[in-house]
């Protein structure tokens, strides 16, 4: 019986040991007005770990192993967040978080490399709102420069505003977890 009974105990935790917990993502496009996108393909990074996945229609659930253990990751001292709405009418938002103050510039261009609209400044640690305008229907680029190094985001207009512009909104000295 003690024989069994530690042969079961050894199975239980060998299975225990190999079990791998999964998390499932879904994923939906939802537009500005509540109604719903078909999403053709996502495209999902984890910056952390180094790796991307690429879901394609009509898949649109990525199911990934939850391991256990301590990521240790390089901070950049600054962050450049997707603008918000994406893609937007004539006008949309960007955040920027820095960990110290730091001298900035925010550089708006089109695919072409032309230059569109510029910020530069010197801005306190903490969570920086800028609002980008834009004059033409059209993909951009909008390249944040420090000296920490350059980051890089698209924008797409779907509708043209009043001209092209970068204009610093607020500040939130709470910063994000790093």
């Amino acid at each position: 019986m003690k024989y069994i009974f530690y042969l079961l105990s050894i199975v239980i935790t060998i299975n225990a040991s190999m079990a791998q917990n999964y998390v499932n993502l879904r994923f939906t496009a939802k537009m500005q007005d509540n109604s719903f996108q078909a999403l053709d393909s996502v495209k999902v990074i984890n910056v952390t770990r180094g790796w991307e996945e690429t879901i394609y229609y009509p898949d649109t659930v990525l199911q990934m192993v939850n391991s256990v253990g301590v990521v240790h990751t390089e901070n950049s001292g600054y962050r450049l967040f997707q603008n918000t709405p994406n893609p937007f009418l004539g006008t949309t938002e960007v955040k920027v978080q820095l960990i110290h103050e730091d001298y900035i510039v925010l550089t708006l261009f089109d695919l072409r490399g032309r230059k569109h609209a510029l910020y530069a400044g010197s801005l306190t640690e903490g969570i920086h709102a800028f609002t980008i305008g834009v004059e033409a229907v059209q993909m951009y680029v909008l390249e944040v420069n420090s000296s920490q190094g350059i980051q890089r985001i698209k924008l797409l207009a779907k509708e043209k505003g009043d001209y092209a512009k970068i204009v610093y909104t607020n500040t939130n000295p709470l910063r994000l977890p790093q």
